[in-house]
Formats: C-alpha cells, sequence, structure tokens
C-alpha cells in the first residue's frame, strides 16, 4: 500500500472548536439570535469585551453557530424568553452567536485559553474552592507567583472560573465593568 491522501504528511488536518467561556472580539456588537439561522430575530447585541459562555455549537455550512449563555449581573436587566435564573440569583439570557466562518477565518469571539496560569494576586494570592461557584467552600489558597493548570473555563457569578488539573476551581478574571453584563440594553443587561 501506497500513500493515500490522509498520511501524506504529519498535519494535523481538523482543529477543534471548544466549548468554554469565550471572549467577544467582534469590532461593532455581535448579534445575539434567538436560534441558529442567520435569519434568526435579534434579541441583542454582544458588544467586544463581553464575556459568554459557549455550551453548544452547530455547523452550518462552512460556519460554526454557538448556543451561548449570557449572564446579566445588572438584576432588573430584560432577559427575553430565553432568560431565566441561574444558581445564585444571576440572571442569564440564552442565544446563539456566528462563532467562526471557516472560509475566512474570521471570529466574532476567542475563546479563553486552557492550559498553565500563573497566580498575579497579591497575597494571599488565588482562593482555590471545591465548587464552581465562588461562594463555595475553601479548598485552598495558591500563593502569589504559583502555576496551575486549567482545563475548562465557565461564566460563574459574574466572574470567569477555571477548573483546575489538580482539582477545585479559581477565579481566572473578572471582565472588565459592562463587560461581563450590564452593558445597558436589551437581553445583554
Amino acid at each position: 500500500g501506497g500513500p493515500v491522501a490522509a498520511d501524506e504528511d504529519a498535519g494535523p488536518w481538523t482543529e477543534p472548536v471548544p466549548t468554554g467561556v469565550y471572549r467577544i472580539n467582534f469590532g461593532g456588537e455581535l448579534p445575539l439570535r434567538e436560534g441558529p439561522d442567520r435569519d434568526s430575530a435579534v434579541l441583542g447585541g454582544l458588544r467586544r469585551g463581553r464575556c459568554v459562555e459557549v455550551v453548544q455549537t452547530q455547523v452550518r455550512g462552512h460556519r460554526v453557530r454557538a448556543r451561548v449563555m449570557v449572564q446579566n449581573v445588572s438584576r432588573g436587566a430584560d432577559v427575553g424568553d430565553g432568560g431565566g435564573k441561574a444558581d445564585g440569583g444571576i440572571e442569564f439570557a440564552s442565544g446563539w452567536i456566528s462563532l467562526l466562518d471557516a472560509r475566512t477565518g474570521s471570529s466574532g469571539a476567542s475563546p479563553v485559553p486552557l492550559g498553565a496560569y500563573v497566580v498575579v494576586a497579591g497575597p494571599p494570592g488565588c482562593v482555590v474552592t471545591e465548587g464552581g461557584r465562588p461562594d463555595s467552600r475553601v479548598r485552598t489558597t495558591l500563593a502569589p507567583g504559583s502555576c496551575t493548570e486549567v482545563v475548562a473555563t465557565r461564566m460563574e457569578g459574574g466572574v470567569v472560573r477555571g477548573l483546575l488539573a489538580d482539582g477545585g476551581h479559581a477565579t481566572l478574571f473578572a471582565p472588565p465593568p459592562g463587560a461581563a453584563g450590564g452593558d445597558g440594553g436589551g437581553t445583554t443587561g
């Protein structure tokens, strides 16, 4: 057997589009739609820098669409039909965004990276909790300058949390004001 098209070089030939927390990088406002189709009703717009949690992806032709959970930290926000209350009373909205155009490589959002993180918080450092919520039971504290491995991300209580390879969860960062929620208007807070 001679070579076949699939083994002519070392690859890789595909690249995953992960779920988890993404930061909106679209120049204007990225439309948050009711359904995965591009002609679905617009629920609102997501501003650049806003963080959303991608919970599902769908391939539509050469595009990847993503169902996202958007936390609205401002409690009086209109969350529309897709809204509800997550654990802890934080309001959220669910909708769909255009995540990636595979032909052009353009993307409406970029994933918060997984992998190695260095604790840069001042003393005492970074609190590691047993559960995903920031107010869950404290497991340990990582000292400034220590390293940890993040294997998954999620939005919880208006902050980005990481699941650590060694167990437990830590707050990676709090999105800038107006980016996690409460950015004025409609379903996006």
